[in-house]
């Protein structure tokens, strides 16, 4: 009968050499990302001047800026004209109604809105569904007249 052998506790020579390698790339690996932290730090407290900054680094306007807003401007301007003459075609008691749900500002539409139902002797769900069929019936309204005017 053979005597069993003990297992070695020694670390095959492959290993060893694998965990030194392993070991490195860390140490590189982390020393890399703190210099690259330290000179953002470093860059944080000390901005540099707009003089001092190359020409093409510094500040630029975009030519066609001046262009795009007046196109944005025109588009603004369709797209009131519109909601203004679909407004103007709504009942006048269903302009009345969308345009008190939605005054005034955040916190305070809640008890007006309350107060709203309770003058039209409705259930909040039930004014909730007027307006909401009111905005259905604008957002289509709206579509309509800015695919006329080419938008």
């Amino acid at each position: 009968m053979s005597t069993p052998t003990k297992p070695s506790t020694a670390w095959p020579e492959e290993l060893k050499r694998e965990s030194r390698s392993c070991r490195k790339t860390h140490i590189s690996t982390f020393t890399a990302i703190n210099v690259i932290r330290e000179r953002w730090r470093k860059a944080e407290r000390d901005p540099q001047p707009l003089a001092v900054l190359a020409a093409s680094e510094g500040p630029t306007v975009d030519p066609f800026e001046a262009e795009r807003r007046q196109d944005r401007e025109g588009d603004n301007e369709r797209r009131l004209g519109c909601l203004q003459d679909c407004l103007d075609r709504l009942p006048p008691a269903s302009r009345e109604l969308l345009t008190v749900y939605h005054l005034g500002g955040r916190g305070l539409h809640i008890d007006r809105r309350k107060d709203l139902a309770q003058s039209l002797n409705i259930p909040a769900a039930a004014l909730r569904l007027r307006v909401y069929r009111i905005r259905r019936q604008l957002g289509k309204c709206l579509g309509r007249c800015l695919a006329r005017r080419g938008e």
